[in-house]
């Protein structure tokens, strides 16, 4: 079994790719669906935050 890992990733919903990661994780979210998610290795967005740079929707 395995069991999902906590984590926390920052992204700006102001830029057009933020809006694209809001609408696919909102929609993981309204569905129930779980996500993988990947990060840039910046913190770009929070000084203390890694920004994320893609959301993947499982189904």
């Amino acid at each position: 079994m395995q069991y999902p890992q906590r984590s926390s990733m920052g992204f700006s919903a102001t830029t057009l790719a933020g809006q694209g990661l809001l609408a696919t994780v909102l929609t993981a979210l309204s569905t129930g669906l779980p996500v993988d998610i990947g990060g840039v290795a910046v913190c770009d967005v929070y000084s203390d935050t890694e920004s994320l740079g893609w959301v993947s929707i499982n189904k």
